[in-house]
């Protein structure tokens, strides 16, 4: 199950040139990606927007709705967040209520530190309102450079941004102060990955490291850098690299749904 980031809906997982969706698909995992509460955004909707919290809720219902309709025989749900997708992402696996089974939690283009640059660009942002991104104003922070960039895959993406409501944006810095309050209360697997020119987050080993030790309840955490790639991982070069990583991912968290629950049942 897919979120996505700001800027963008439903179609950042199934771009022309690099779809998630199609990939996953075609290898055996039935994919599905929601576009979040406000998106695209106009000027009364984005004086609505609810918060990360908020929208977690909702989202996790309608969630809630389609595995009534589609899980059959499957084991459960992995919830695949991208940048603000998987800010609320977070939130969706920490939380208490949740009807449905969640096998594991894989977020890419989040960090712990928001970069110098991505910060002084959201005080400039007006509060409760509809942001326009067009492609080439966005393209030094969401890409890396040419020798990272799948030319296909770019251009299938170039026609996606679609009007962000500001709150969300806004909202980040408040968001990196309480991870290390949601992230321990996530208790299944975690996969993390940071793109080595992400332009919203400080990016380095450390910072990685950081993030994954948050999620100290989960069973296990595979936390990387990704060298060259951008935070739009799956629009460049190494997209289908991440995507498989993300269904081996998958693979595992199903696996990790059939251990015992204690010591004696494996004897």
């Amino acid at each position: 199950m897919g979120l996505h980031g700001g800027g963008y809906d439903s179609r950042y997982f199934d771009a022309p040139g690099s779809s998630l969706l199609s990939r996953a698909a075609g290898a055996g995992f039935p994919a599905l990606a929601l576009t979040r509460p406000g998106h695209p955004a106009d000027e009364e909707s984005a004086r609505r927007q609810p918060s990360f919290a908020e929208a977690a809720v909702i989202i996790a219902e309608a969630i809630a709705d389609a595995w009534q309709r589609l899980g059959d025989e499957r084991p459960g749900i992995v919830l695949l967040g991208h940048s603000i997708g998987g800010a609320i992402a977070v939130h969706i696996a920490a939380a208490r209520t949740l009807t449905w089974p969640l096998l594991g939690l894989t977020v890419s283009g989040v960090g712990d530190v928001i970069s110098s640059r991505a910060m002084e660009q959201f005080t400039l942002l007006p509060p409760r309102t509809a942001v326009d991104f067009p492609f080439e104003a966005t393209r030094p922070v969401l890409f890396g450079p040419d020798w990272t960039l799948d030319d296909p895959a770019l251009t299938g993406a170039a026609d996606l941004p679609v009007t962000t409501p500001s709150a969300d944006m806004l909202e980040m810095p408040a968001w990196t102060a309480d991870l290390p309050r949601i992230a321990p209360a996530v208790e299944v697997p975690v996969q993390y990955v940071l793109a080595e020119f992400d332009g919203f987050w400080s990016v380095s080993e450390e910072r990685v490291d950081a993030f994954g030790r948050l999620f100290s309840r989960a069973p296990f955490v595979d936390a990387s850098l990704w060298r060259g790639a951008g935070h739009n991982i799956e629009h460049h070069r190494l997209g289908d690299a991440y995507v498989s990583a993300v269904l081996v991912f998958a693979e595992r968290c199903a696996m990790e749904r059939r251990r015992p629950a204690t010591k004696s049942a494996q004897a």
